[in-house]
């Protein structure tokens, strides 16, 4: 049968067919998915020459959807670390953070938790070329942590995990990759929801755009240093030190907003600040000891003296933001592998199950209060043994009140939840609290770990 799009494109090269979910025109970006995911029935329209057109099919353009973004990040910020496969279900987008800075991106087609391994669909080396094909992957031998990506529960229904399969398989053995506009995180993420985009590329882009308002300083100040040859040692430090300021400041709050959104996690934000930070530190360090290193050298006249400073200034200032995002993504992963637990923002009450470790935010002298829930109203109030300085530990119902935080530990790690609250229980009236040994956090861990 031929399938033609409403564009007149009928190439079946320049369609992916989905099977019965529909297909999608490289054309025209245009991808026609069936209602009820079959083969058009009798009521399918066709044109003079018998040639069926899809006007059974929902038209769906792909700038209609639109993906969150932020360009401090190098991949979508709603993700969760995975330690246990079980948690994944076929049709996950999933990605490994690479030592490297770089992430690869994959669709599940299948899960084996018992041997670790997983049946996934991603770009990949074959035979000197690049191809999408089906492999299978043995997770303990993989390099960089795993991370299922999530998306929200409107892309979810929308796309059930039947269509991103057949979206997957409907370009295996494809070539044609491209590290900006058609690699392995915008594959993923066009299974996922019909659009292609990488946030990998969004983040290269924003890096471009910086290194090009540290050139536009550079050479303002360049300019400056030949009006006023003896504050140029002066001027061009302290320029590079406030737009750099300003601009960390500006990636961290960003990262930040994320955090109180309930796309980052703890870990995750702290990652993000500490490679910003550390890339920042290393750009201003090489830049401001470039222009030096040209001041020092060049002694006589006063424009070609500025020149070089600023070209060296240049140099040292794409130096340091290249191995600054290497060595801040090295000492990112290295500070937060100390951490034995994480936390993530709850954003709605359901989400909580009894047993689970919350963090309330109290007061400024007491901004992170720890305590163990055991039950909730599922409307607007929790239940939750805490232990306090006043009254040691008590049993009280509170607000639901954003950000809460649900803070995850190891599974295996842990006692049971019915454990964890009959552990909370069994301490109600103790007065042991010592904000160094035994407070409120100390206390929940004690209710929720083995060890």
């Amino acid at each position: 049968m031929v399938i033609e799009c409403s564009c007149g494109n009928d190439q079946t090269e320049d369609l992916h067919d989905y099977g019965q979910s529909g297909v999608f025109c490289k054309r025209c970006k245009t991808e026609w998915l069936s209602d009820e995911s079959t083969n058009p029935g009798p009521n399918s329209v066709r044109n003079d020459l018998g040639v069926p057109r899809l006007r059974v099919y929902r038209s769906r353009h792909v700038c209609r959807y639109g993906l969150h973004e932020n360009n401090v990040l190098l991949v979508q910020s709603s993700r969760r670390r995975i330690f246990d496969l079980s948690e994944l279900d076929v049709g996950d987008h999933i990605a490994f953070s690479r030592p490297y800075v770089v992430w690869h991106h994959c669709i599940v087609t299948r899960v084996d938790a018992n041997d670790s391994t997983l049946q996934v669909i991603n770009w990949q080396t074959d035979n000197g070329s690049i191809r999408i094909k089906e492999q299978l992957l043995d997770v303990s031998k993989e390099y960089g942590d795993l991370y299922k990506i999530d998306y929200t529960r409107d892309v979810q229904v929308s796309n059930p995990s039947r269509l991103v399969i057949a979206r997957a398989r409907s370009r295996l053995m494809e070539t044609g990759y491209h590290i900006f506009h058609d690699n392995c995180e915008s594959f993923a993420t066009f299974c996922k929801t019909g659009i292609s985009k990488s946030h990998q590329y969004i983040w290269l882009v924003a890096k471009a755009w910086e290194w090009l308002i540290h050139v536009n300083v550079t050479v303002i100040k360049t300019g400056l240093s030949i009006l006023a040859r003896l504050a140029s040692k002066a001027v061009g430090p302290v320029v590079v030190v406030i737009v750099e300021c300003l601009i960390l400041s500006s990636d961290i709050a960003k990262a930040y907003r994320e955090r109180r959104n309930g796309n980052l996690s703890r870990n995750e934000y702290a990652k993000v600040a500490i490679r910003r930070m550390v890339e920042g530190i290393v750009t201003v360090a090489l830049t401001i000891g470039g222009i030096f290193v040209a001041i020092t050298i060049c002694h006589t006249g006063i424009i070609i003296p500025c020149l070089v400073a600023g070209a060296c200034g240049m140099i040292g200032m794409t130096c340091g933001k290249v191995g600054g995002t290497f060595l801040g993504n090295f000492i990112g992963r290295a500070i937060t592998t100390c951490f034995k637990t994480d936390d993530r923002v709850v954003d709605k009450i359901t989400d909580l199950v009894p047993g689970d470790h919350v963090v309330m935010s109290r007061t400024a002298l007491h901004p992170r209060c720890h305590g163990i829930l055991v039950e909730h109203d599922c409307h607007a109030n929790i239940r939750i043994i805490r232990n306090t300085f006043k009254y040691g530990v008590v049993d009280e119902w509170l607000p639901f009140e954003k950000p809460l935080y649900l803070v995850t530990h190891i599974k295996e790690k842990c006692f049971p939840n019915e454990t964890v609250v009959r552990r909370a229980k069994g301490q109600l009236g103790a007065r042991r609290y010592n904000i160094a040994t035994h407070n409120c956090k100390t206390f929940a861990n004690w209710c929720k770990r083995r060890h």
